[in-house]
């Protein structure tokens, strides 16, 4: 079924805001944000600290706030299977355990063993494996490597580590959400590798090495083959990582074009999301001061169709998280805003530029590396 090319202003929710919070008084940054299946969602601030929030469909609450300032946060992510725990990457090369239940200080670190370590690793990203069995972060480049560290949750081990697949900084690592052993990573070199964790070396473990031609900014799992890929220069790509071939790309001229009213210099993409009928949509904005609203821009045979404006948004966002079963958004950013949507327009029949059916030939490009730790 070809989708609607015009966005229907009277079908739309005009002011499709539920609620809305101010994290902080001292103009802190909501800089990263994390979600749960559970209705919780965390967000990280500018001033090194973290707070929780419940969501549901009338309001966000707050639960919690970690007091112990953790300096250069470079990610949050909740435990995949207890909603009670909390993990918090730092630039100091640690990840540190949070669990909610029992005070609001950190209780674990995950740390390479400082002893025998050459020099500290300031992590970028990192992730968990849905089995909550393995941590993953992805660093800066220290001393001509860049170096991808796994350690075993429950030993609080350093399992080992890659450092021959990428060149530049690894601005994300992401686990497969149904196969614990299957990450993908992206980074500032424009490559997407893909591995599978439990062959016994980083040559055997990496499956592809894709070539995005830019810098790489956010990578998420689309379903349990297709990747979506937001680059530096502002443009969507969708590969199916299972045969390394490219899907659909987007440029930036063709984001600001499909939201309406926005300068191609001016647009910027949040996030990538998919719904739970399977079809993914773009979250993007403006930096116009004068038109800050969000759009959600849909993925469907005919291209980008604007489905839903978020004209109440107030700030440059930095950051969201959207919640499949109950189609909620949560947004939050420069102002220290958090807000809570309606993705409204979303759920309409159709047909994915992500169905397998549609992929174009692109050439498999296997790569063959050095083994790791």
């Amino acid at each position: 079924m070809k989708g609607n090319n015009s966005f229907d202003a009277e079908n739309s929710l005009k002011n499709p805001i539920i609620d809305e919070k101010a994290v902080s008084l001292d103009n802190s940054y909501i800089l990263k944000m994390c979600g749960n299946s559970s209705g919780k969602v965390a967000v990280a601030l500018s001033d090194s600290t973290c707070e929780i929030y419940s969501f549901d469909n009338s309001s966000l609450k707050k639960l919690d706030k970690l007091t112990d300032p953790i300096k250069g946060i470079c990610d949050i992510r909740f435990s995949r299977q207890n909603d009670s725990t909390l993990y918090i990457g730092s630039s100091d090369g640690g990840i540190r355990m949070w669990d909610t239940r029992s005070g609001n200080s950190c209780s674990t670190t995950y740390e390479e063993d400082p002893q025998t370590r050459e020099s500290v690793k300031p992590l970028i990203s990192f992730d968990i494996s849905c089995n909550d069995r393995v941590l993953c972060g992805g660093t800066e480049v220290v001393q001509n490597d860049a170096f991808m560290l796994f350690w075993d949750i429950r030993s609080k081990s350093l399992l080992g580590g890659y450092w021959n697949s990428h060149t530049d900084d690894i601005m994300q690592v992401q686990f497969s959400s149904q196969q614990p052993n299957k990450v993908v990573s992206g980074g500032v070199d424009g490559l997407i590798n893909v591995f599978d964790i439990s062959e016994q070396t980083e040559d055997d473990a990496l499956q592809y090495s894709l070539s995005t031609e830019c810098a790489v900014d956010i990578i998420n799992w689309i379903s349990d083959d297709v990747v979506s890929c937001i680059t530096q220069n502002i443009d969507v790509q969708f590969w199916n990582v299972d045969s390394a071939d490219q899907i659909n790309t987007f440029t930036r001229e063709d984001i600001a074009k499909a939201a309406q009213n926005i300068n191609v210099e001016d647009c910027y993409i949040v996030d990538v999301y998919n719904t739970k009928e399977n079809i993914p949509f773009l979250v993007t904005g403006s930096y116009a001061d004068e038109r800050k609203g969000l759009k959600l821009l849909q993925v469907t045979d005919d291209g980008l169709v604007l489905k839903s404006n978020l004209d109440s948004n107030k700030q440059i966002v930095r950051c969201s998280w959207y919640d499949r079963e109950s189609e909620l958004l949560v947004s939050g950013g420069e102002m220290g805003i958090l807000s809570l949507w309606k993705s409204f327009g979303l759920n309409t029949n159709a047909k994915s530029k992500t169905d397998s059916s549609l992929l174009m030939g692109m050439k498999k490009l296997k790569v063959h590396k050095n083994k790791p730790y």
